[in-house]
């Protein structure tokens, strides 16, 4: 976490997780389990931090490749859980109040269906 903060700033962390939980709320059925969700949760925020890739060189073609760094599984889910802890309540709120949203538009949008067939 500490690499994260020398990188980016903390702004986008909480905007990259809190839009993970948004998603997540929104289609839970694009992760298998919640523990598939966390772990894509660490890879969207460490992908915020260039430390999460390297280069090395690749003596077939003469050319340095990317290639990324993965987490342990147990420091992947420490790092879950901080992040799930840190955002998650705020993220879930985020995504109830624009559920929220939705539905006042859809409800706006049946009333104005509604007044133009009574007009005809």
């Amino acid at each position: 976490m500490l690499n994260l903060d020398a990188e980016c700033s903390a702004r986008d962390i909480a905007v990259t997780a809190m839009a993970m939980f948004l998603f997540w709320s929104e289609r839970p059925e694009r992760f298998l389990s919640d523990a598939a969700f966390r772990l894509q949760l660490v890879k969207r925020v460490r992908a915020l931090s260039s430390r999460h890739s390297g280069l090395r060189y690749d003596h077939r073609t003469g050319k340095q490749e990317r290639v990324y760094r993965e987490l342990g599984p147990k420091a992947g889910m420490i790092v879950a859980r901080d992040l799930t802890a840190a955002f998650g309540g705020a993220g879930l709120q985020l995504a109830e109040l624009e559920k929220r949203d939705q539905e006042r538009k859809q409800a706006m949008t049946d009333e104005i269906n509604q007044a133009l067939r009574e007009l005809v």
